[in-house]
């Protein structure tokens, strides 16, 4: 399926999911849909979308937030280990979250390298989320290519690929095999 919606929108629809404010895609008319328990006509709303025409988001856990929290956690103990240390026994406490903004507020440098990192996790769980569903988007900006040039290089040794269009799906494409290394005009299906 192939929607016209932003990739910010689905990213947003992930982070903000909850059981009071539940976020759907309608299938047949390709948009989001959102469904507050707050509006009058709540219960209502919600049974016309409970059918295999819409696609719900997941609510989010707290042991979501944690989760992306502990992986920011791990990214920093290489530059400032003691900082690490600190964060991780916050996590360990109770009230993690309190504790983790107490940390994290007063220092902005730090405070911006934790909003970089959640729009990052988010953004990794709003394309896994799209796969999951077999949702494309038209506008494809969010794309990372650099992630692709970095895993081609890492994964296979591979300096010059492509893409080759003509229907629903782009095929990667290289001009080197990667088992043989020819450099030979390959196609593989």
């Amino acid at each position: 399926m192939k929607l016209k919606i932003s990739f910010n929108e689905i990213k947003d629809a992930i982070e903000q999911a909850s059981y009071k404010h539940h976020y759907l895609i309608d299938k047949k008319n390709h948009t989001l849909i959102f469904v507050s328990e707050l509006e009058d006509d709540y219960e209502k709303k919600l049974k016309e979308v409970e059918s295999d025409d819409f696609i719900s988001f997941e609510p989010r856990m707290p042991d979501d937030y944690f989760n992306i929290i502990e992986s920011f956690v791990y990214e920093i103990q290489e530059e400032d280990f003691e900082l690490a240390e600190k964060l991780h026994k916050i996590l360990e406490q109770r009230k993690p979250f309190k504790h983790f903004k107490e940390i994290i507020n007063p220092n902005p440098e730090l405070r911006e390298k934790w909003f970089a990192h959640r729009d990052k996790e988010l953004a990794n769980e709003a394309m896994n989320w799209l796969c999951i569903n077999d949702i494309e988007l038209e506008d494809k900006s969010f794309m990372p290519k650099f992630e692709i040039k970095r895993v081609m290089k890492e994964s296979f040794g591979i300096d010059d690929y492509g893409c080759i269009g003509g229907g629903e799906k782009e095929i990667l494409t290289s001009s080197e095999c990667p088992k043989c290394k020819s450099k030979e005009i390959f196609e593989d299906f």
